[in-house]
């Protein structure tokens, strides 16, 4: 019986060190959603951490291990944006992102 609390412990524990983030959302370029295969990137002292890509509707979700303030940048025909900044805890939070063209160059902001 000891046996069984003590492994019942150890999981509780491994699954309290090892919480993740999420964020999810869509993202549009014009009045309309993205499409398939845009990246969505993660950065961390400027190192890719975690990335995902959108689905056919434009929606997302990246899950990462990163808590607190992240960076967050969208590759879009082979061209990052600048990042945007925004913070994630254990709740998931919704990013819907809106991509615009700049002089030639692709920004994000937040809806």
């Amino acid at each position: 019986m000891k046996t069984v609390f003590v492994a019942l412990g150890l999981i509780i524990l491994t699954c309290s060190i090892t919480q993740a983030g999420m964020i999810y959302g869509v993202v549009n370029f014009e009045g309309k959603h993205v499409g398939e295969g845009v990246m969505l990137q993660i950065l961390s002292a400027g190192i890719v951490t975690d990335s995902a890509c959108t689905d056919t509707n434009g929606t997302y979700q990246l899950v990462t291990k990163n808590q607190g303030k992240i960076s967050l940048r969208i590759i879009y025909e082979e061209k990052p944006t600048p990042p945007i900044e925004g913070y994630i805890y254990d709740d998931p939070v919704r990013f819907n992102l809106i991509l615009e063209k700049k002089n030639g160059a692709y920004t994000v902001r937040r809806e």
